[in-house]
């Protein structure tokens, strides 16, 4: 597996900035995609159907991506392609994966959003 940076702080700063660097809305915007994206990987765990992981896959791609969840969203393009051919064991395997890295990337947003109190009291 390549090495993708789990949060890509150059949308992260464009986010900010395109919400006139408002810290709340931002933290409300990453806190609704971690909600979305939770459901989102439990909706995986607890489908069989794999026509539902692969359009719950694509959903999370994409939210992830916009948000710059790079890895998530990697994890999550790779796991589309290929989860069809996947024994169980492993599917549930990349799932954990996938959230755990949900759980890093969210310690990551919150380390730049604690950046941007810094920033603010300077």
């Amino acid at each position: 597996m390549s090495t993708v940076p789990r949060l890509d702080t150059d949308i992260f700063v464009e986010l900010y900035e395109s919400v006139c660097e408002q810290r709340d809305v931002v933290t409300a915007l990453y806190r609704t995609f971690f909600s979305n994206a939770a459901n989102l990987i439990a909706a995986l765990k607890a489908t069989e159907s794999h026509a539902e992981r692969e359009k719950t896959l694509h959903t999370l791609k994409g939210s992830a991506a916009m948000m710059g969840a790079t890895c998530i969203a990697r994890l999550a393009a790779d796991l589309q392609q290929t989860c069809g051919t996947m024994q169980a064991d492993t599917l549930r395997n990349w799932i954990d994966h996938l959230d755990a890295e949900l759980d890093a990337t969210r310690r990551d947003v919150d380390a730049q959003l604690s950046s941007l109190d810094a920033s603010e009291a300077k």
